[in-house]
C-alpha cells in the first residue's frame, strides 16, 4: 500500500508539464496504438492525476500495462456474456487501472486471531422464510448512507461495520447519521497501521464499545483520510450512539443471513473479493464459481443491504466502498442462494443498540428491469 501511494506522489511531484496525448510511446508497438488511445481516454474520463504526465513517463507506463491487461479481460468476459457464458458484465472504473498486486492492497479484510469478548449472541435462521418478504431494500428505508470511498487504504472493514451501524442506529433512532470511518482506522487495533494490516468487523465494533463507551463520532467530526497514522483522535464528547454489543449471523447459513437483513438490518459481511472479475464488476448478478468461501479465502468487507431476484437470478444487494463510479453506482448483485458464493455468509454480523425499537416495514416489489433497478440505484 505505501509503495503505491508513494510511487503516485513522487511521480506527481516530478511529473512535467506536459499532458498526455494519443501519440504512441516509442517503447510501445503498432499494434498497441488502440490500447494506448483507450487508456488516454480512460484517464481523461476517469480525472486520473497522471493525465498531465508525459507519454513516457515510467509512471504512465506501468498505469498502461495494469490498464492493458485489464481492458482485454473486459473485453473476452463480455465476449462471454454475450453467448451466453456469464450473468455479469465488466467495465472500465477507476480501479481499471491497477495491477493485481496494487488492487490486492484494497483488501483489508483480516480474520481476528482470537474470539469475540462483545458477541452476545448467534442470530439464526427462522425454521419458516415465508413471513419474509421476497426482496428488501434497506435504502428504500432511509437507514442506508450514500456509498463511500475508501480510497488507497486497506479500511474495507471499517466502511463495512460502520453501515451496519448507521442502519443499526437509524432504526433505533429514526435518524440517519453518517459516522466516522476514520475513527474506526485511526483507533482500533492499538493505533497501528491498519491500511496496511487490514481488519475486522468485529474489531470496530469492540474498539467502539470497549473503549468509547459504545458511541462513535459522526463524519463530519472526524472526516476519512485514507490514512492510518496511528493516533486516534476520537472526541467522545461529541460522539453519539450506545452500541452495547453485537451478533454473529450463523456462518455459512444463507437462510439465516436473509432473515438477518430482513429482520435486523444492514449486514457486515466478508467475502472473497480476489478475481479481477469483482475489482472490474459493471453489472448483472455476479456469479463466479472460482469464489471461495471459507474464512481464510475472505479478503473484503462490505455491506449487504438487501436481496431480490433479477432475471430468474436471486441475488444480494452488496454496497462496496470504492465510489459509485464502481459497478452499480458503487454497488453490486452478488448470487444468493448458491452453496454461500464468495463467503458472504460465513462471517456476517449485526450491532446492537441498547434500545431497539421497532420499525415498521413494508414489502418491496422485485425489480425484473435494467432500467427500474438503475433508478433506484
Amino acid at each position: 500500500m505505501k509503495v503505491f501511494v508513494s510511487t503516485l506522489l513522487a511521480a506527481t511531484a516530478f511529473a512535467p508539464s506536459a499532458a498526455l496525448t494519443t501519440e504512441l510511446p516509442s517503447s510501445l508497438s503498432s499494434a498497441q496504438q488502440p490500447q494506448w488511445e483507450a487508456f488516454v481516454d480512460y484517464a481523461l474520463d476517469f480525472e486520473k492525476p497522471y493525465r498531465y504526465f508525459s507519454n513516457a513517463e515510467p509512471f504512465v507506463l506501468a498505469k498502461f500495462r495494469a490498464f492493458e491487461t485489464n481492458f482485454e479481460r473486459i473485453n473476452v468476459h463480455n465476449a462471454g456474456f454475450e453467448r451466453g457464458e456469464h450473468s455479469f458484465t465488466l467495465g472500465l472504473n477507476p480501479l481499471a487501472d491497477l495491477s493485481d498486486a496494487e488492487y490486492k492492497q484494497l483488501l483489508g479484510y483480516r480474520a481476528s486471531a482470537s474470539p469475540s469478548s462483545q458477541a452476545v449472541e448467534t442470530f439464526t435462521a427462522p425454521e419458516s422464510l415465508e413471513d419474509l418478504p421476497d426482496a428488501w431494500d434497506w435504502r428504500q428505508h432511509n437507514v442506508v448512507t450514500p456509498v463511500k470511498n475508501q480510497g488507497q487504504c486497506g479500511s474495507c472493514w471499517a466502511f463495512s461495520a460502520v453501515a451496519a451501524m448507521e442502519c443499526a442506529y437509524a432504526l433505533s433512532t429514526g435518524t440517519l447519521e453518517s459516522f466516522s470511518e476514520q475513527e474506526l482506522v485511526d483507533c482500533t487495533l492499538g493505533g497501528i497501521d491498519t491500511c496496511n494490516h487490514g481488519g475486522e468487523m468485529s474489531e470496530g465494533y469492540e474498539e467502539i464499545i470497549t473503549h468509547h463507551g459504545g458511541k462513535i463520532d459522526k463524519e463530519e467530526d472526524y472526516q476519512y483520510t485514507a490514512e492510518s497514522k496511528g493516533v486516534c483522535n476520537a472526541q467522545d464528547d461529541k460522539a453519539i450512539g450506545h452500541f452495547t454489543s453485537y451478533a454473529n449471523v450463523t456462518s455459512g447459513d444463507e437462510n439465516a443471513l436473509q432473515a438477518a437483513i430482513a429482520t435486523k438490518g444492514v449486514q457486515a459481511v466478508a467475502i472473497d473479493a480476489s478475481s479481477f472479475t469483482f475489482q472490474l464488476y459493471r453489472h448483472g448478478v455476479y456469479s463466479w464459481p472460482l469464489c471461495g468461501n471459507a474464512p481464510d479465502a475472505l479478503d473484503h468487507g462490505v455491506a449487504a443491504a438487501g436481496y431480490g431476484v433479477y432475471k430468474k437470478k436471486d441475488f444480494w444487494l452488496v454496497k462496496n466502498s470504492w465510489g459509485d463510479s464502481w459497478g452499480m453506482k458503487g454497488y453490486i448483485m452478488m448470487s444468493r442462494n448458491k452453496d454461500n458464493q464468495c463467503g458472504i455468509a460465513t462471517d456476517a454480523t449485526y450491532p446492537i443498540m441498547n434500545k431497539e425499537e421497532k420499525v415498521e416495514k413494508k414489502h418491496l416489489t422485485m425489480v425484473d428491469e435494467v432500467s427500474e433497478l438503475a433508478s433506484i440505484m
